[in-house]
């Protein structure tokens, strides 16, 4: 049984109990497959049930393709990270040029092309502060052709807020501009008397082309100029042209009264959209291209609507992948690490064979690429395989990364796998004591480990280490990788008798991610170990298991731990029959949600629990997924990215699933997890 969470002065066991529900009235609801108000609902097993919980009076609006970065064993950074980037060049090919990775929203930038200001372009101060100026070598030139067009005919500047960092990611400005194929160009402007002027900021016009206050209005004919260079530019393929509707009627009208050709003025109309689910840009032009032919063979992504003008490459990828595969039998193992992480990036699930055929490499490097590569590109019928090569490779970084890989597989075997991984709870053993580990510095060839019971361990493992070895950079809170951990397991001063302690945790992160209930009585089992990091990681992957949210005193001592762990037995012993959908709704409703059933009918409340708790959001956003068979990078964002992400995407859909617009409390939940962000 789920247990509410109970106030200081009501701290019994029954007081808890008494605010349940019968559990037979949660079971009834979770049998249904389909909704009969519109919306798709997840089923749950009709044999089990589980003891529900009443929900807590709501508040007010209080508590945004999965080829994920596991796939090539990169970090999911922070936004405004600027973290850079290698790509798996292969012999065949130069190394020194750009390349755009992945989509707009979740890619990243590979040796970003830097834009330089000049007497045709200007970068505006508040984003020159931000140093957001590189993109694909394709953007800037397109870029640079459009500010020399105006430049020459005008004599003024084209002007840009944000394109991207060096290694491209997140920025908090945005939720595109990751893989350096957008730009923000500023408006033409003409002040109040009607003289072109150079804008101090992105100005906000309205739909007359006015600024509030009438200090500006768009240069029609100047900025016609900017739109007109861009599409018609054969140095990048433009995608979008995102502007408000308004200000691309006044554009249009203004080229038929220069009786601009009718195929260009056609092209621009194709172009220019105001996006659904998204500001208005009536501040700026946002550029976005196409992915260059270079960009396509190096991994990278066109989402969304293909444009007739528009050359694609899928015939070059197919060759691609070809000729990529054969990099297999090299006889050098760096390369083929890189084939096999290459394929990986050009989604090559043709080739899988092949990958599973590199688990026998005789190199562990090629062993730990392939194994993140059938996590990536692979299913559930892998695992067994997978699970073989745990139990005899002498590596234990291929080790690691097979509980990786079990963890976001999933299914019965990877739950049973992790299940013994996860292990016994230590007694005696003090962790990581004494050990000594200079982070910072990658390891070639190093796994980079998913998780988040590291975040905690690695600061008390640094703690003990040597104080000349300067400070480590502060690892990442999100559900992405722990890349300096992973390169420093790889180093000899990490005693192979740590190893296993490194492995358990990694199992624990793995289990919290798999959605399977196998690990939980071992992971319960390890709320009374000695070592608080794993107390404390054990409760975090119970927690993302079960969607529960126990009172628990993980740090007391062993008689408050002890009542801890009796308090989770107890909810389990109770439920642990009931499917999982149960349990989540159940973890819902006690956190304050209104999710009766998991149905898109529900979406609202689960998009708002997007920004709660940890765990809560976790499962919020995994079932969002699910009913709206739609997998962003999410998981790997901020909870304030992700909460946008969802209400735009949901907001932009409802009318399919007969939703109302989102209510004012989904509005006020991301807004007050950006303000915690920021």
């Amino acid at each position: 049984m789920l247990l509410p969470r109970c106030s200081r002065r009501r701290a019994s066991l029954a007081a808890c109990l008494a605010a349940t529900v019968a559990l037979a009235v949660l079971a009834a609801r979770s049998r249904t497959a389909v909704g009969s108000e519109g919306g798709e609902r997840l089923a749950a097993s009709p044999h089990a049930t589980v003891e529900a919980l009443a929900p807590k009076e709501r508040g007010d609006g209080v508590a945004p393709t999965e080829r994920e970065s596991f796939a090539a064993g990169a970090p999911a950074p922070r936004a405004d990270e600027d973290v850079r980037h290698d790509c798996p060049f292969l012999p065949d090919e130069p190394s020194d040029v750009s390349v755009s990775v992945g989509d707009t929203s979740n890619g990243y930038l590979v040796q970003g092309a830097r834009i330089d200001e000049s007497e045709a372009l200007g970068i505006l101060p508040k984003q020159r502060e931000r140093e957001l100026r590189y993109g694909t070598s394709e953007l800037v030139e397109l870029l640079g052709e459009a500010a020399h067009a105006l430049h020459g005919a005008t004599k003024t500047k084209l002007w840009l807020g944000n394109v991207a960092r060096p290694g491209g990611g997140d920025i908090s400005y945005s939720i595109s501009h990751n893989s350096g194929r957008d730009a923000d160009v500023a408006f033409a402007y003409l002040d109040a008397k009607g003289r072109p002027v150079d804008p101090p900021e992105l100005v906000r016009l309205g739909p007359s082309g006015l600024s509030s206050g009438g200090g500006f209005r768009i240069d029609v004919a100047r900025t016609w100029r900017i739109v007109k260079s861009l599409v018609t530019s054969k140095r990048a393929s433009v995608q979008w042209l995102f502007i408000s509707a308004p200000l691309e009627r006044q554009l249009l009208a203004h080229a038929r009264r220069q009786r601009e050709p009718g195929s260009l003025i056609k092209k621009a109309s194709d172009a220019m959209l105001q996006p659904g689910g998204s500001g208005a840009h009536d501040d700026h032009l946002h550029v976005r291209v196409f992915c260059s032919e270079r960009d396509v063979l190096g991994g990278c992504e066109d989402a969304g609507t293909e444009q007739p003008w528009h050359r694609g490459f899928d015939g070059k990828k197919r060759q691609r992948i070809a000729s990529v595969a054969a990099f297999l039998g090299s006889e050098v193992a760096d390369v083929r690490k890189s084939a096999v992480d290459r394929l990986v990036l050009l989604d090559a699930r043709e080739e899988l064979e092949r990958l599973v055929a590199a688990l026998d490499d005789r190199e562990a490097i090629v062993r730990r690429a392939a194994v993140r590569a059938i996590a990536a590109l692979g299913g559930e019928g892998h695992v067994e395989r997978l699970a073989r090569l745990f139990e005899t490779d002498p590596d234990a970084l291929v080790r690691i990364a097979v509980i990786q890989a079990a963890g976001k597989l999933g299914g019965r075997a990877a739950g049973e796998l992790l299940r013994s991984a996860v292990g016994a709870p230590e007694s005696d053993t003090p962790i990581l004591a004494g050990l000594g580990i200079a982070l910072g510095k990658p390891v070639g060839g190093a796994l980079a480990l998913d998780g988040l019971s590291f975040v905690a361990s690695w600061r008390a493992a640094r703690a003990a280490a040597s104080p000349s070895l300067g400070e480590p950079p502060e690892p990442d809170a999100s559900w992405g990788f722990a890349a300096d951990l992973a390169a420093q397991l790889a180093a000899p001063l990490f005693a192979e008798a740590r190893m296993h302690e490194a492995m358990q945790l990694a199992a624990i992160d793995a289990a919290g991610l798999s959605e399977r209930f196998e690990p939980v009585e071992p992971l319960l089992s390890l709320l009374e170990d000695r070592r608080v990091d794993v107390r404390s990681a054990a409760e975090r992957a119970l927690g993302m298991l079960t969607n529960a949210s126990l009172p628990t005193n993980l740090e007391g001592d062993a008689a408050a731990r002890g009542r801890s762990l009796a308090t989770w037995n107890a909810a389990w012993s109770r439920s642990k029959r009931a499917p999982r959908d149960a349990w989540l709704v159940s973890g819902f409703r006690a956190a304050g949600y209104d999710v009766r059933e998991l149905s898109t009918r529900r979406a609202w409340d689960l998009v708002r629990a997007t920004a709660a708790a940890p765990h809560v959001s976790f499962n919020a956003q995994r079932t969002l997924m699910r009913l709206f068979h739609h997998r962003p990078a999410s998981l790997a964002w901020s909870a304030a990215d992700a909460c946008r992400h969802w209400l735009r995407f949901v907001a932009t859909n409802r009318q399919r699933h007969r939703l109302a617009p989102p209510p004012a409390t989904v509005w006020k939940a991301c807004a007050a997890s950006r303000d915690a962000h920021d």
